[in-house]
């Protein structure tokens, strides 16, 4: 009872804040969805990625092709993906932005190249 109450309150604290009831749901700042370039195959086996934020790295969550991370962590952040047979993919300067209740997701297409 005790929870729900601490959860109640808050989400009422943020709705006379931002003029709006938020949610308790975890948002990613981060989602990159990858495949192969030409083909545009996905591509899962052996995915992982990393972003990276003030030079700290942090792990990046595979589900299927795509890559989530960041979460509720506004910042401009360096992401690398990798998976066996591809080349290292990087996208630099990407910023996630702090919404009103949670961070605003940034989608990206990672399009990897086979490696030779």
């Amino acid at each position: 009872m005790g929870a729900a109450l601490v959860l109640a309150v808050l989400v009422s604290a943020c709705e006379r804040v931002t003029g709006m009831a938020c949610t308790t749901e975890f948002v990613f700042g981060l989602r990159v969805t990858v495949v192969e370039e030409g083909t545009g195959d996905a591509v899962s086996e052996g995915l992982a990625g990393v972003a990276i934020r003030d030079g700290v790295p942090s792990e990046m969550e595979p589900v299927g092709n795509t890559l989530r991370g960041a979460g509720e962590e506004a910042g401009v952040f360096t992401v690398q993906v990798a998976a066996p047979g591809y080349e290292p993919w990087s996208r630099a300067g990407v910023e996630v932005v702090e919404g009103p209740c949670h961070v605003e997701t940034v989608r990206l297409d990672a399009e990897l190249v086979p490696a030779a």
